[in-house]
């Protein structure tokens, strides 16, 4: 499939990977993915314009309150599940590693699908990733900034107040 034909067909699987998700159907949604594939669709065309646009979807709706936090958990686990089936097809050659990176999302916060998309793209890139995970304290995210001394440090969006220490040690890097 030309690169066109793949863009053209890729919204059509959105929306179907999208309605999936809706419904919290994970065998509907490996369908759809396994559609895309038939359709020589490449696994970073199904990651970046199927799936992450389903998830927008999701995120939209869960936000205008038409969705709940339950329907928003299994969408998110299906998405994952989906992504880890295509991690090895997004694997390029071995590349010069390009500095290390350090991922966590901060204490209380448990949502990583994200952030594990961005240590995935980045290992890919070649980066050393040191993904912490989640719900991670933020002595401990000071400690290992400190002993690691990653080029970028990513953090979850959803921020304690008063992180103070770990403000000033990100600066100094």
């Amino acid at each position: 499939m030309s690169s066109r034909v793949a863009d053209r067909k890729a919204p059509a699987f959105a929306q179907r990977f999208g309605d999936a998700l809706r419904v919290a159907d994970p065998v509907l949604a490996e369908g759809v993915v396994d559609d895309a594939r038939q359709a020589a669709m490449p696994a970073a065309l199904i990651q970046s314009a199927v799936v992450t646009p389903a998830m927008h979807r999701i995120g939209d709706l869960w936000a205008r309150s038409e969705l709940t936090v339950a329907d928003e958990h299994p969408a998110t686990a299906i998405c994952q599940r989906i992504l880890a089936s295509l991690y090895g097809e997004l694997q390029r050659e071995p590349v010069t590693p390009s500095g290390k990176v350090l991922l966590a999302a901060v204490q209380g916060q448990h949502h990583t699908l994200g952030l594990r998309m961005v240590a995935d793209v980045l290992e890919g890139a070649g980066s050393n990733v040191l993904y912490l995970g989640a719900d991670v304290p933020t002595d401990s995210i000071v400690e290992a900034v400190e002993r690691h001394a990653p080029n970028a440090v990513g953090l979850s969006l959803t921020m304690p107040l008063g992180v103070g220490r770990l403000e000033a040690v990100l600066y100094r890097l």
